[in-house]
């Protein structure tokens, strides 16, 4: 996948997750926009296709989440000798009033054929598009609730 495409589809998918979030959560979305990228987060222990590609060594080397991060620098980790990885998935996470920030959780396998590409039938492969973390016992009608509730939790 050229750069520019995927640089466009991260802000096409940034942008549709930001509207989604704003159907659930009471708090203002700034459209200043930060990231979290969680590398690796898929099984990847089956056999590679031939045209996929591992970096077993991105969690040692960058960090199990690396971020918050701006725009370009994620289109600069993840895009690497032409390829991507299959799919991101793009999650509103929290907001300090200034930034909305997303996480991007990863697949592991990389890929320059569009064909291995998840959310190949949008306008913002290989991007899907997730809701907030619901808080717990919320459900579809509830009163929209604070997205940084879950960083408001007592740990025990």
């Amino acid at each position: 996948m050229e750069i520019v495409r995927f640089t466009e589809n991260l802000s096409r998918a940034s942008q549709q997750a930001f509207e989604f979030a704003g159907r659930f959560v009471s708090n203002k979305l700034p459209h200043s926009f930060r990231y979290f990228v969680c590398l690796n987060q898929s099984f990847d222990e089956n056999p590679l296709e031939v045209n996929e590609h591992i970096y077993p060594d991105d969690v040692a080397k960058h960090g199990e989440r690396v971020g918050p991060i701006l725009e370009e620098e994620v289109v600069s980790l993840l895009c690497r000798e032409g390829r991507v990885p299959e799919w991101i998935d793009v999650i509103p996470e929290q907001t300090d009033g200034t930034h909305l920030y997303f996480r991007l959780d990863c697949c592991g396998r990389f890929t320059d054929h569009d064909e291995l590409l998840y959310y190949r039938d949008t306008d913002r492969s290989p991007f899907g598009c997730k809701s907030p973390v619901f808080p717990p016992r919320w459900s579809d009608g509830d009163e929209r609730f604070d997205l940084n509730w879950h960083l408001h939790r007592t740990r025990k």
